[in-house]
């Protein structure tokens, strides 16, 4: 337990150090791989990213990005699909891996195999979001390097993916830390983020057979 405790709070020190105007695949590089793709990437687990399963969404790639294969109208709807997206994302890897029973937040089920910290969050939140920029799949923002907030000065440490919005150059988190498996991300701009916003409650995680009674 206290290895575990060292290593996470290790990776948020070094998270800590990253400015975001870094692109995200330099991240990536020192994490896990650079430029992932949806045939083969690496899901982060375990806490810390200690445990990793490479996985591929070949099959389910089309299916999976179609929200954003019609142009956003502007910044706010870009977010919005990007976060759905992502959710998907996560459901069709929770399939293949031992992440479909993740539960939001980091103390319960901690280390344990399937279970992912921030760290975990981050580094596949920010994998995604690169594979659906090399895609092509957004028009209205790049991703950044995470960010990170607290150090038990304003709260427990923790650490997001982070989005730029290309013409105005605003900031915003994506966070799946907060939600379990399949849940919509949070997507905040980065300020509200650093002075400590959290959501009012936390969504366990979802099934295929859930998301799509709730699409139906």
């Amino acid at each position: 337990m206290t290895r575990l405790i060292l290593t996470f709070l290790c990776a948020m020190a070094l998270t800590a150090c990253v400015t975001t105007t870094r692109p995200a695949e330099d991240y990536l590089a020192r994490h896990t791989a650079k430029d992932p793709k949806p045939s083969n990437f690496k899901v982060c687990h375990g806490y810390g990213c200690r445990l990793s399963e490479r996985v591929s969404l070949t099959r389910e790639w089309d299916d999976l990005v179609a929200p954003l294969m019609e142009p956003p109208a502007d910044p706010a709807e870009e977010r919005r699909l990007v976060a759905d997206v992502i959710a998907g994302i996560e459901l069709a890897v929770g399939e293949k891996t031992l992440t479909h029973e993740d539960v939001g937040g980091t103390f319960v089920g901690f280390g344990e195999a399937g279970q992912q910290d921030c760290i975990d969050e981050t580094i596949n939140t920010t994998t995604y979001l690169v594979m659906l920029k090399e895609a092509g799949l957004l028009r209205w923002h790049e991703p950044r390097v995470p960010v990170s907030r607290g150090f038990f000065i304003n709260g427990w440490p923790h650490t997001t993916a982070v989005v730029a919005e290309i013409d105005t150059g605003e900031l915003y988190v994506v966070d799946s830390w907060f939600h379990g498996n399949g849940v919509r991300p949070e997507v905040v701009a980065l300020d509200d983020w650093v002075g400590g916003w959290s959501p009012d409650d936390v969504m366990p995680a979802v099934s295929f057979a859930q998301a799509s009674d709730a699409t139906s």
